[in-house]
């Protein structure tokens, strides 16, 4: 795994609205949930929508696609959601002397 630092600092990062990251061959999505930095992919896995273009409801990030539902924390998809897979998650934590959000990934 590489460590990427991504040009912003935590306090860029407004609670519970996605961010979309391109790192190299993909990107990944960026939330601040009750204060807490997550990463997942940013591609819903039942119809490839824009998971940047979601929200989050509930500590869960909606595809504004077709509703499917990601657990913020573990990507584990909601039950609910028909033909969904969990989304893959990434480390993301920010050094705790500049404030700068990495990416593990």
């Amino acid at each position: 795994m590489t460590r990427y630092g991504i040009g912003l600092k935590t306090n860029d990062i407004p609670e519970d609205q996605p961010i979309r990251v391109d790192l190299g061959e993909g990107s990944i999505v960026i939330i601040k949930h009750a204060g807490q930095l997550h990463g997942m992919s940013s591609s819903c896995t039942h119809a490839g929508g824009p998971l940047e273009d979601g929200q989050v409801e509930g500590g869960e990030l909606v595809c504004p696609i077709h509703g499917a539902r990601f657990d913020v924390k573990s990507g584990a998809a909601n039950m609910s959601a028909q033909q969904t897979s969990d989304v893959q998650t990434y480390k993301v934590e920010a050094d705790p002397a500049t404030g700068e959000v990495m990416i593990e990934a």
